[in-house]
């Protein structure tokens, strides 16, 4: 089996509260003697003690977002069919499902193959990050399969549709900042590309897919799936 993820931005107990617009934060990137002193401005956040958000992923100061969209070569699948057609237009629509892969809140990671200095701790994020996670989250409804007497989920994308709306975390558009910071996180258009990027909706959207698994919900529908 293969896993893929789409990409969103978990904060939990911080809220990201940018304070400059992303256009004044490489304009300091590219006249500071030192980098630093941009990111205070751009990389704030609130505290946000219990509370949880979470965006699609769209760093606009690291100029990375998720991926998503609509096959060319692939036509809808059966288990898409519930999806609107306007939204789909006849194609496979990528991804079915995400997992935290922002950069500022990523995973402290350990390298140790990149020889001597270079070896050391690296905050990993996109989602080459959100994908092993996920893959890690199936892994856990595959091993109560067997505890059941049951074979592995197997081929997981039609069963993703069958699970219930209580199994995902919706992710919709969310606005963070104040004043000339204000941002609006509502697609997957990457930052300076000018390509335009698909919309943030809620329920299934085509840059997150059903959104984040609801984890003992998730791992409990694959289990229960036949």
């Amino acid at each position: 089996m293969v896993t893929a993820a789409g990409g969103t931005w978990l904060q939990y107990g911080w809220k990201w509260d940018p304070t400059i617009t992303a256009s004044d934060f490489y304009a300091c990137l590219s006249t500071a003697a030192d980098p630093t002193t941009c990111y205070g401005q751009y990389l704030s956040y609130d505290n946000n003690p219990g509370v949880t958000t979470e965006a699609v992923w769209k760093e606009n100061w690291a100029a990375a977002a998720t991926g998503g969209g609509r096959s060319v070569l692939f036509a809808t699948p059966s288990f898409q069919s519930g999806i609107s057609s306007s939204v789909l237009q006849g194609s496979r629509g990528v991804p079915d499902i995400s997992w935290n892969a922002s950069i500022n809140g990523g995973v402290l990671t350990y390298l140790g193959f990149l020889g001597g200095a270079n070896n050391g701790y690296y905050i990993i994020g996109g989602t080459s990050a959100a994908t092993p996670q996920l893959a890690g989250v199936v892994a856990l409804a595959n091993q109560v399969r067997q505890q059941n007497s049951k074979q592995p989920v197997g081929y997981l994308n039609p069963v993703l549709y069958q699970l219930s709306a209580s199994a995902f975390n919706d992710t919709v558009p969310l606005t963070f900042g104040t004043g000339a910071g204000v941002t609006t996180l509502d697609s997957n258009q990457e930052y300076g590309s000018g390509i335009p990027g698909m919309p943030t909706t809620s329920g299934w959207d085509l840059t997150t897919g059903w959104g984040s698994p609801n984890v003992p919900v998730f791992v409990a529908g694959l289990a229960a799936a036949p």
